[in-house]
């Protein structure tokens, strides 16, 4: 897989692989993605910024990654390990459906490590929806830390576990 960062003319192509999560996120009775969100202006405000990252296989878009600054303000909550280091925000990692379980996400979050490694960021911060045991896991599995718990105002239905992991 080739990662690169991704162009404003492949937004919608960035729109279908998030719409893949969303519809495998439904299947498994989870809400935390939905029609309303991840959606094109928050497509375009990573691509502007430089933040969001393609997996590419046989130039086909198949996985979707947000290295970004952009920290919720919920996170001010969190026990941080590092809390004055410069760091990184994964968000919006995805794998379109008929990708999964090939090591997409694994090769999407290394590189975002070494990623911020070249950028002298000294730990990487994420949330993952608390009922999806499986993100869960895939984030013990790698190396991630368990932080703490926080809410969304907009999301209800269930919290959000943050990680980090120190570079």
């Amino acid at each position: 897989m080739e990662v690169k960062n991704i162009e404003a003319n492949e937004a919608e192509e960035v729109l279908k692989v998030y719409h893949s999560c969303v519809c495998q996120h439904q299947k498994k009775g989870f809400n935390q993605w939905d029609e309303n969100y991840p959606n094109l202006p928050i497509v375009l405000n990573d691509i502007k910024n430089k933040w969001l990252f393609g997996g590419y296989v046989a130039n086909k878009l198949v996985a979707v990654i947000a290295i970004t600054e952009d920290e919720p303000i919920e996170y001010q909550t969190v026990k941080w390990s590092l809390d004055s280091a410069p760091y990184y925000i994964i968000h919006r990692l995805c794998v379109a459906e008929s990708w999964l379980r090939k090591g997409y996400a694994k090769q999407l979050m290394s590189f975002a490590e070494d990623y911020a490694n070249l950028k002298g960021r000294k730990s990487i911060r994420l949330d993952t929806y608390s009922l999806n045991e499986g993100a869960l896991l895939f984030y013990k599995k790698i190396g991630y830390r368990k932080t703490g718990v926080v809410n969304f105002p907009k999301k209800t239905a269930s919290n959000y576990t943050c990680f980090e992991k120190l570079l």
